[in-house]
């Protein structure tokens, strides 16, 4: 009786692991180097489920290189006792999966061990990175399985193409498009999600991680199943060997009972909410991992509001938190001030200063002369906030510069009499008048009698 050998040497199997780790390094470089600032695990969790999308060629042509030697006339797959060609393809795709699985997971070690070593973490966290890993796993024995359907040249086009499909489907099309507005989602078994999660404030569900890790399994070994019983018939043209394509039926019966039942993905987590001070006069809400850079968050809103009367200042609260709770919400600070203030400064000076509504809404049913020159006075008012900003902040060029183009956006969209007439003011007259007319802006009542 023969031995079954390994399917490969350890020298494949070692290049295979670097060749995985390398994409995973690639796909994570901006995080060890810094250049997404503070991250922790969820950050981690959602960028490497987008990430998978990247391996479809890589994984696809691996498959097409697998499937390969087993043709009619190949010595590996000849009959001998102890070498069935069902036990060979089987061991081949499980060396292949884990050599891929552990080779990506070592690729995101580097992050994953800063993200624990430095900022707030759960255990469903590591469990969710394992499930990432085992998910990459079970790809390498789709792409197998699709090459051993189609063949090699054929393959090297559909197996890339069939790994994005099933990736990108489930979540972007099924859900979002063809399940939209029923109470049905493919959203928990698929590969990336067409959603940001878990965010600031929440965890992942350990039962629903569970299962994703159980259904992954299960699509390799199913997967690895079809591909050997296509291997049989590539070599011996026995169409009942086509049969083990119906080993595929499992994972999708499993999905559809999954996306009725449609668990939940994510909760709140009672240990990671936001933490309120008012150090500065105002009420500032902090997620833990932006605690450190309070002191800029802080300078960041100083100049704003400054130009707010007192009593309203300490009633604001500016959070983190997207629950509703606060006046003004902004995101993290992300990869650094720069970003930050490019992208949130403008938006934190709108919701101070201006109705949340825009005057075609707000001012419905009122003459269309009206709502113009509400709009026009809002975006007066604005330039005013971004002028008196920019001039308190004369010695930070980079914020300096953001309040500039607050006041000055580009377009002719505000109202001159009134910059003319509010140009004249003091910062204190300014608010005081702003103070005082706030309510007619709301009611978009506020006229041009009222810059005289």
């Amino acid at each position: 009786m023969g031995t079954a050998t390994a399917p490969y040497r350890s020298a494949t199997i070692g290049v295979l692991a670097l060749g995985a780790t390398l994409l995973g390094l690639a796909t994570s470089v901006s995080y060890w180097s810094g250049a997404e600032g503070a991250f922790d695990l969820r950050d981690l969790i959602i960028a490497a489920r987008t990430s998978l999308l990247a391996l479809a060629f890589p994984l696809g042509w691996l498959g097409v290189w697998a499937a390969s030697v087993h043709a009619p006339d190949s010595v590996i797959i000849g009959a001998a006792p102890g070498r069935s060609r069902r036990t060979i393809v089987l061991r081949q795709a499980a060396v292949l999966a884990g050599a891929i699985s552990v080779g990506w997971l070592a690729g995101w070690a580097v992050p994953v061990g800063m993200a624990i070593a430095t900022q707030y973490w759960t255990r469903v966290d590591l469990l969710a990175m394992l499930t990432l890993a085992v998910a990459v796993g079970s790809l390498t024995s789709i792409g197998l399985a699709v090459a051993m359907l189609v063949g090699i040249r054929v393959g090297a086009f559909l197996a890339p193409a069939a790994l994005l499909c099933v990736m990108a489907l489930p979540a972007f099309w099924i859900n979002d498009v063809v399940l939209s507005g029923l109470p049905v989602s493919t959203q928990a078994l698929s590969y990336v999600w067409s959603i940001t999660a878990p965010v600031r404030g929440d965890q992942l569900v350990w039962g629903t991680e569970v299962v994703r890790l159980g259904f992954y399994l299960l699509v390799f070994v199913t997967a690895a199943q079809a591909a050997a019983g296509l291997a049989e018939f590539r070599a011996t043209r026995n169409h009942r060997a086509t049969a083990s394509i119906t080993w595929l039926a499992f994972p999708l019966a499993v999905s559809v009972a999954v996306s009725v039942v449609m668990p939940l993905l994510y909760v709140e987590d009672p240990n990671d909410q936001v933490r309120c001070r008012s150090d500065a006069g105002f009420t500032l809400c902090l997620y833990q991992i932006d605690e450190p850079q309070r002191g800029e968050f802080e300078a960041f809103l100083a100049p704003l509001v400054q130009l707010l009367p007192a009593e309203q200042v300490s009633a604001t609260t500016f959070t983190q938190a997207s629950d509703g709770t606060g006046d003004v919400s902004f995101s993290r600070l992300g990869s650094g001030r720069d970003t930050w203030i490019r992208n949130q400064l403008s938006s934190v000076a709108s919701n101070l200063f201006l109705p949340a509504l825009a005057p075609e809404y707000r001012c419905e049913g009122k003459p269309e002369e009206t709502i113009t020159t509400t709009d026009r006075l809002e975006a007066s008012v604005k330039r005013q906030v971004g002028t008196r900003a920019a001039a308190a902040t004369a010695d930070d060029p980079r914020l300096n510069a953001e309040f500039t183009t607050i006041a000055d956006p580009g377009d002719a969209g505000s109202f001159e009499p009134a910059d003319r007439w509010l140009d004249e003011l003091t910062d204190g007259q300014f608010r005081d008048w702003y103070h005082q007319h706030r309510p007619q802006l709301d009611a978009c009542t506020l006229t041009e009698q009222d810059f005289r």
